[in-house]
């Protein structure tokens, strides 16, 4: 028996760890973040969900709240499903009025284990584009976003 074998409500709570990649400006992406996030959504079919998420993220200077929409897509449903997943929203900044967050975008995939009909472990790994203004100054930057939890 596997989590979301049809249709109905799934919920998929994660933490994660941000890796800097590339460059932000004329300088080297070396800032990382750490994140917990929950996509509360719907199975359409078994095979693909369409949710909403919201997260925190702290970046150690600053912190940023995502909100997002969220599809991902089970090629098969086995006891470790494989699925891709793409996110697309606004990464709000919060806490310090000089800084604004911006477009946010992610894709990846990963892989879920399920345990019961009602719950599975998931652990993922992606790629994130997170636009920000500090002051009036654009600085964009990508991560490498790994993260694992629990989907019900």
């Amino acid at each position: 028996v596997f989590v979301q074998d049809g249709e109905g409500f799934t919920n998929i709570t994660t933490l994660g760890y941000g890796f800097g990649i590339g460059s932000v400006g004329d300088a080297n992406n070396n800032e990382d973040y750490f994140a917990i996030h929950t996509v509360n959504g719907f199975h359409v079919n078994r095979h693909i969900s369409l949710g909403l998420g919201v997260g925190v993220e702290g970046y150690g200077d600053y912190e940023l709240i995502p909100l997002y929409a969220d599809i991902r897509v089970y090629p098969a449903l086995t006891e470790w499903a494989p699925f891709f997943y793409g996110n697309l929203g606004y990464g709000l900044g919060v806490l310090e009025k000089n800084i604004d967050g911006g477009l946010m975008a992610g894709i990846g995939g990963g892989i879920q284990r399920s345990v019961n009909p009602g719950l599975a472990f998931v652990a993922s790994l992606g790629y994130r584009f997170q636009e920000n203004t500090i002051g009036t100054t654009d600085l964009n930057a990508s991560y490498l976003q790994l993260s694992v939890g629990v989907k019900f």
